[in-house]
């Protein structure tokens, strides 16, 4: 139906954010750089999934860095832990935690598609339709797909091992 993949505007700069979760949004770089956007959204925690930001607010915010590049052969799978735990504590506290990397598409979307496996029980294909029905552009690249494909298979694992002791 034509008009129907009009409805979501992409949105760039600043403005460039998606809630997916409550308490938990996804943006680009621009995003965590704007400390008016930040405390606006009640942001506590920031996690960046990439090896290129500075804190910028260290006295407003609690910052976690995965530090890695938008490559199909880095490891972000070694991150997925480290940042789903950062999210859970953030959560806890009752805090506002904005996940991001540079454009918000590959790196974060990735990282929020990990968050959605652990949170709802999610299969990766599930994951990655439900992260992208809050954020169009979400597009993990091909490495970071086979590795949420690994992750998902250790998160059953774990699920049927949990049944059994």
């Amino acid at each position: 139906m034509e008009g129907e993949d009009q409805e979501y505007e992409f949105r760039y700069g600043v403005e460039d954010y998606d809630l997916i979760f409550p308490n938990v949004y996804q943006s680009g770089y621009e995003t965590a750089q704007d400390k008016e956007t930040l405390l606006n959204l009640g942001i506590t925690h920031i996690l960046s999934v990439g090896n290129e930001f500075d804190e910028d607010f260290p006295d407003k915010f609690i910052y976690k860095t995965c530090g890695l590049y938008d490559d199909e052969d880095e490891d972000i799978k070694q991150y997925f832990r480290e940042g789903i735990e950062f999210i859970e504590q953030c959560l806890k506290q009752k805090g506002t935690v904005l996940v991001h990397c540079v454009a918000g598409v590959s790196r974060s979307g990735s990282m929020m598609t990990a968050y959605a496996m652990f949170r709802e029980g999610f299969t990766f294909p599930e994951a990655l339709e439900y992260v992208t029905s809050r954020r169009k552009k979400v597009y993990p690249n091909q490495g970071f797909r086979k590795q949420l494909e690994e992750f998902e298979k250790e998160l059953q694992f774990e699920k049927s091992d949990e049944k059994f002791q």
